[in-house]
């Protein structure tokens, strides 16, 4: 419900799967913080998508503090850089049509759950 609220313009996340999908889903932009397992893959995808920036936390293997005047500087770029914003809405777009009533993902669904069922039956 956060991310589909027409005030939120960016979300802050560590880019676990969720997060990320529901970035894409809301299609808000990303300053992406990932700290672990699949974070920086799912980060690097937003990044690749044009979505998302991600934190310098620099040599990552001796973590530092980021400051907040760095994290402030970050989300001041996504929220001033048109093409996070107008990409993240791209997402929305097109995942919306997807899973819409004649989506092609949700067409593809509906017959696995018929293949599924017919072997059952």
């Amino acid at each position: 419900m956060i991310l589909n609220h027409q005030a939120t313009a960016v979300f802050v996340s560590h880019c676990g799967w969720n997060s990320t999908m529901d970035s894409l889903i809301g299609g808000v932009p990303v300053v992406a913080w990932p700290q672990g397992v699949d974070q920086m893959m799912n980060a690097l995808m937003l990044m690749q998508n044009g979505t998302a920036v991600l934190v310098d936390e620099g040599d990552r293997a001796n973590r530092r503090t980021v400051g907040s005047g760095q994290v402030e500087r970050m989300i001041r770029s996504v929220l001033d850089e048109k093409p996070y914003k107008k990409a993240a809405k791209r997402w929305k777009s097109a995942i919306a049509t997807s899973v819409g009533p004649d989506g092609e993902s949700r067409n593809k669904f509906l017959a696995l759950v018929a293949a599924q069922w017919a072997k059952v039956m």
